[in-house]
């Protein structure tokens, strides 16, 4: 008797994460950066946190992939300037998933849908920090 081998889930976080910084360096007219120079000039945007959940539908895996971008600011002008990148971050991603490479590392994107985004201060008072997360739905292809 032979047994077919047991399907294997894989990972999307790599994928996504790295769908998120390709369509942010090529359109976002923002920095964006993993490691923030010491340096660097206000405004800018920091890849943050992700999380993955299992996303499986009709003997398919899948995976709810939620990436987080951080978007930074600094000055005496309020939210307004940070709330613009957050603007252009959610054209950028928010119901773009065809204009993302739909083929991700194995995982085809069904979905992108900003889930949040929270304004808040910093410890310093002059600093203004938004996470803003976008929540990603891919299929496994086959293997």
């Amino acid at each position: 008797m032979t047994f077919q081998p047991t399907p294997v889930a894989t990972s999307a976080l790599e994928p996504v994460q790295a769908a998120t910084v390709a369509r942010c360096n090529a359109l976002l007219g923002t920095p964006l950066w993993d490691y923030v120079p010491e340096d660097q000039e206000y405004p800018y945007v920091t890849v943050g946190e992700a999380t993955e959940t299992p996303h499986n539908v009709h003997g398919r895996f899948g995976r709810r992939v939620r990436q987080t971008l951080h978007v930074w600011d600094k000055g005496r002008h309020g939210f307004g300037p940070a709330m613009q990148i957050v603007a252009e971050l959610t054209q950028l991603f928010d119901h773009r998933e065809t204009d993302v490479d739909p083929l991700i590392n194995g995982h085809r994107i069904q979905a992108i849908r900003l889930f949040d985004s929270r304004p808040m201060r910093d410890p310093d008072p002059l600093v203004r920090h938004v996470p803003v997360t976008f929540e990603w739905i891919t299929e496994q292809e086959p293997l």
